[in-house]
């Protein structure tokens, strides 16, 4: 601390220029709505925020946007002007942050945009209020004055990976002492000078606090400077924070030794109401100015309507500072906030001055060196700009150190430069830098393990597992023979090796080592560090992969516990625990809060990351697979192709990420295009990528195949989905064992197609194989078991034995209940099973009892557009239409029909099946106007987008066809039948039976208008047609020929007509299957046909 009379001998520093403006800390909300009738969100926005402004017009927006300086917008788009962000990006990526809302929940739609920072899109005003406010607290954070710390129980816990600016200012001030104090730093702090200064003043080391204290512009220089962390600046100003700080520390020993008697100063101050509900909140902590605190009765503070006035009393123990004009305290100086006291004239903030600072610090270092013990401090305070996610600056920093350091410190400084482009994704020259660090002379044997397990790292993102496997190995082999086998540095060399093994897909072992590692950490954290939480993440991450969600949330909720205490709200280990969360709320259907928290995720990976980056990509395919489960097939198929493409651009070759984006796209293709030649493309890609880059990586090739398999299955390729089942079978067989947990997806895939070829006694010996793992391997009540019952029942149903089909699915929803007390799709799904065994056995109304259960839980889980129940309400008609309850079927089939109407093109093959449904209904009905609606309705969607499926054509076609026959206009029914006729005999695969009823069809209707010529020529061909496909003697070669024979009659052909009828009678003669009435019949007929030609 200092205090002194203001010197005259000190020149002023002049303002000349200074590019930070006063208002570089104001946030600005631009509200873009287009009516301005949103009186509610008004209010709570300017409660938010001093400055709101609100917009109807583009234009108006824009030239609002543009004519704002320096201040931080914060824009909020509404979703009718949502397109207008893509067109105008030269505009709207100088915002600092957008907020998309859209006012109706049906319409939403997830934007990424790689130049926009989209920190979310919304439909629901508490989550996009709470963005908005963490979003503003965020920004503002970034100017407050003052830095706090929550000192309790810091003594009992390591502070090894502490971040935060009050350990930044605690540091730095050691830091910037190690600078060599020579000619250049003196010219580097008189360059800055001079551009605010007269030239000729000439500047001494012991004057460095009159320079301070006179001149106010030099003040707000390096208060700015600090705030920022504006390393360039700092490093530029070494000099005089030199001797700055040694002038303070000199006066503050001298003062100590005279006096220490407690007394009171008192200083005037303005806050800004962010800052000021930031002390509220922070009573009893300890805190620090973000520079030197200058307790002055005269100081002229800034004139700003968005600040508040706040009055301080700092208790000191120095009674020298009494009745002095002014007081400046040191850098490190640390004060506790005791208590804020408010009236309606003042807000007075009591605080005293303590020695907290100094004790954290040397805690900090303490814990520090018990990792690694020869980091000097500048290298420390790197890695805590690294752990502060300040890798730009911390690069800075180590570049300028680089240039002064000692031979001791250069092999750590290459390091941690190489952790500041790791971070960012820069591998190739993170590894430039770790490879340069451990061929350093310098680097001892001990630590270069570090430097050989960040080259691990290097290689595990590169996607070189294997490698890295290597390089975790011997970095491992250096520990064991430095330190017992549960040091820290032991467990962070297993966690990584670990990671290889989950990667492989080889779980138990992941496990074993991360459990290990995680008591190898407890223990010698003593139970609460940032190591147990990834720990603890670690752990979850493969408890998700195995399906045990709700044990994978409480280590993700310990974990998060724990990061809280050591980061910023806005921290990279906070979002991959919120993405993680999220992940695991959307497994279990709580979509809204899944897709929140992986917007939060999103938004802090892509502020401090590229766009390209792999923790950005893992975000939002976790969005991409929350909004496919919300129905939304097409937009997460633009998310899923959006990730591939920057996947791709961000590998130089093949990659495991790349991999699952293939799939990703696949799965889509198949599952919510229906496009099995798409998927199978894609399935093939990453198959030929899995095989020719990870050749021993069978876990994946197996699951790679099924995913084929899946779609041969689909195309009815039944033989060859079952060779390629078969072949992933063998492959995790030899790679697991035959009775491993990761054998059933193959297991059940066989019993599903062999299922489905009616094979069901072989598929119940694989459905069993598969409940018999799963009982030996997990709890009675895992969530998994319950859908081998089903898979049980079901094979029951088919074989008719409805009893125990009932009791397997009863099983099966008793575990699920269990599980989801809330519901789950899971459910739903079950109950589904057990109402369509009651519908097959004709027992309706229990059937509808359970489909409406099932509804009931639809609707409270998924939006009110959700495919899910467009199917149960298709369901629900089923049962209604076979009780002849028409109306109430045609009811639930057109809610069906709303819904996947709403997700055109990719729902039109169910679109197409919905509305020949209701066609039908209505014909039974007797309704054919609004049947033939229906029908041509369903005949123009296929013309648009399915013109190929000849099949469901020529259906549509037949139904119109018949309805306009039902209403007696044939010409119209020819037209249909002809259209029929054209698609079949066009078709590359030719239905000879197809063909044959269309034009048995036309025969009919030409005879029904006396068009005998027509009618025989289309019988002809119908009898040409199908005598090549039945027996001689099949009824419908009989009806035919008597069909030609009564057309040659009516065209008084009578001698044709009679041998036809003569061919008639020697069928029936010489088969076994006819009566004597029929052979009568044709008798009589010839015997009157015979006198009718002799008469004539």
């Amino acid at each position: 601390m200092r205090t002194r009379t203001l010197s005259n001998e000190i020149p002023a520093i002049v303002k000349r220029s200074f590019s930070e403006d006063d208002n570089d800390d104001q946030i600005i909300i631009i509200c873009f709505h287009p009516n301005n009738q949103i009186e509610d969100m008004k209010k709570q926005l300017n409660q938010m925020n001093n400055h709101v402004v609100f917009h109807t017009e583009l234009e108006s927006c824009i030239s609002s946007i543009e004519s704002i300086g320096n201040e931080k917008i914060l824009l909020v788009v509404f979703d009718s002007y949502v397109c207008e962000l893509v067109s105008h990006i030269d505009i709207f990526q100088q915002v600092h942050s957008i907020f998309i809302f859209y006012t109706k929940p049906e319409d939403f739609k997830y934007l990424f945009h790689e130049q926009l920072n989209i920190i979310g899109v919304y439909h629901r005003l508490d989550f996009f209020y709470s963005a908005l406010e963490e979003q503003i607290n965020l920004i503002a954070k970034q100017f407050f004055q003052w830095t706090f710390y929550d000192q309790t129980n810091f003594s009992k816990r390591d502070l090894s990976k502490q971040s935060s600016d009050f350990l930044w200012m605690q540091l730095f001030r050691d830091a910037i002492l190690y600078f060599p104090h020579d000619e250049q730093a003196k010219e580097d702090m008189m360059s800055i000078f001079r551009r605010y200064a007269d030239e000729k003043s000439e500047y001494q080391s012991n004057d460095a606090i009159q320079w301070y204290l006179n001149n106010s512009f030099l003040r707000k220089l390096i208060s700015k400077s600090l705030q920022r962390k504006d390393i360039d600046q700092l490093y530029q100003l070494r000099y005089f924070l030199v001797d700055l700080i040694e002038n303070l520390t000199r006066e503050r020993q001298q003062l100590t030794q005279v006096h220490t008697d407690n007394f009171f100063i008192h200083q005037q101050m303005k806050l800004s109401k962010h800052e000021l509900n930031h002390f509220k909140q922070k009573q009893g902590q300890i805190m620090s100015i973000k520079g030197f605190l200058l307790v002055k009765q005269d100081i002229i503070v800034p004139q700003r309507s968005d600040l508040i006035d706040v009055h301080l009393k700092i208790k000191c123990n120095l009674k020298e500072y009494q009745n002095k004009n002014e007081v400046l305290f040191d850098l490190n100086t640390t004060f506790q906030l005791e208590n804020i006291e408010e009236n309606d004239q003042t807000i007075l903030i009591q605080l005293t001055a303590v020695n907290h600072g100094r004790m954290i610090k040397e805690k900090y270092l303490k814990d520090t060196h018990r990792q690694i013990e020869n980091l000097s401090i500048p290298i420390i305070f790197s890695q805590l700009m690294c752990d502060m996610n300040e890798w730009k600056q911390a690069r800075k920093y180590l570049q300028y150190l680089l240039i002064h350091s000692n031979e001791q410190d250069l092999p750590w400084i290459e390091y941690f430069i190489g952790q500041t482009f790791y971070e960012i994704g820069q591998w190739d020259e993170a590894r430039l830098c770790y490879d340069r660090a451990i061929k350093s002379s310098k680097i001892n044997l001990q630590d270069s393990a570090v430097v050989v397990s960040a080259i691990g790292k290097v290689l595990y993102s590169q996607g070189k597992y294997e490698e890295a496997y290597d390089s975790y190995q011997q970095a491992l082999a250096i520990q064991k023979q430095f330190y017992p086998l549960d040091h820290i540095h032991i467990a962070n060399s297993l966690e990584n090796i670990a990671l290889i093994f989950h990667v492989r897909l080889q779980y138990d072992q992941a496990l074993d080592f991360l459990q290990q590692v995680l008591e190898i950490r407890e223990e010698y954290y003593e139970h609460f560090h940032v190591g147990i939480a990834i720990s603890l993440d670690n752990i979850s991450d493969i408890l998700i992969d195995q399906k045990k969600y709700d044990q994978a949330l409480e280590y993700q909720k310990r974990a998060m516990s724990i990061c809280k205490e050591y980061y910023q709200s806005n921290h990279t280990y906070i979002a991959l625990l919120l993405y993680r969360t999220g992940y695991i709320l959307y497994q279990q259907e709580i979509i809204e809060e899944a897709l929140n928290l992986n917007q939060q995720a999103l938004a802090i990976m892509k502020n401090l990351r590229s766009s390209s980056h792999p923790d950005v990509l893992y975000a939002l395919i976790n969005i991409s697979h929350i909004r496919y489960g919300q129905g939304m097939h097409e937009e997460s198929l633009q998310l899923y192709q959006q990730v591939l493409a920057l996947f791709i651009q961000l590998y130089s070759s093949d990659h495991i990420d790349i991999v699952y984006a293939l799939i990703n796209v696949g799965d889509i293709l198949l599952d919510g295009e229906e496009n099995c030649e798409q998927a199978l493309d894609f399935y093939q890609k990453s198959l030929t990528m899995l095989e020719k880059s990870y050749p021993s990586y069978y876990a994946y090739i197996a699951n790679n195949l099924n995913l084929i398999g899946n779609v041969l299955g689909q195309q009815m390729k039944f033989d060859q989905a079952l060779q390629i089942y078969n072949r992933a079978l063998k492959m995790q067989e030899d790679f697991y064992s035959p009775e491993h947990i990761q054998l059933i997806d193959t297991l059940a895939n066989i019993s599903h197609i062999l299922s489905i070829q009616e094979k069901v006694d072989q598929a119940l010996v694989f459905s069993q194989r598969i409940l018999t793992i799963e009982q030996n391997n997990l709890s009675s009540d895992h969530i998994n078991i319950s859908y081998s019952f089903n898979k049980m029942g079901h094979l029951m149903e088919k074989k008719k034995e409805f009893t125990q089909a009932i009791q397997f699915h009863q099983q099966a929803l008793t575990i699920q209940q269990k599980c989801f007390p809330l519901g789950h799709s899971s459910i739903i799904v079950t109950l589904k099973f057990i109402g369509t065994v009651f519908k097959n056995q004709c027992q309706y109304d229990q059937a509808l009892e359970y489909y409406k259960q099932a509804l009931d839980i639809n609707e409270k889980c998924f939006p009110s557009n959700h495919v899910q129940l467009a199917s149960n309400f298709i369901r629900i008609g089923d049962v209604l239409s076979a009780q002849e309850k028409f109306d109430e079927a045609l009811d639930f089939r057109n809610r069906a029909l709303v819904i996947r109407e709403k997700h055109l093109p990719s729902s039109h093959t169910t679109v197409v099946n919905i509305l020949m449904d209701i066609g039908r209904m209505k014909v039974k009905q007797s309704n054919f106007d609004e049947a033939l609606d229906d029908f041509s309705r369903a005949v123009a969607l296929l013309q648009e987008y399915d013109p190929l499926n000849h099949s469901e054509l020529v259906n549509g076609l037949e139904w119109i066809a018949l309805i306009w026959k039902k209403k007696r206009c044939y010409p119209r029914v020819i037209d249909y039948l002809q259209q029929c006729l054209h698609i079949q005999e066009a078709s590359l695969f030719p239905k000879l039976l197809s063909i044959a009823t269309t034009l048995s069809d036309l025969a009919e209707v030409q005879r029904t208008q006396h068009e005998y010529q027509l009618s025989l020529m289309y019988e002809l061909k119908y009898y040409s047609t199908i005598e090549k496909v039945l027996s001689p003697d099949h009824e419908d070669i009989i009806n035919s020929v008597s069909n030609i024979a009564q057309c040659y009659e009516d065209l008084n052909e009578l001698e044709i007509a009679l041998k036809y009828y003569q061919r008639i009678l020697t069928i029936y003669e010489q088969s076994q299957s006819y009566s004597f009435d029929q052979k009568q019949t044709v008798m009589d007929k010839i015997n009157e046909l015979s006198a009718q030609i002799n008469e004539e």
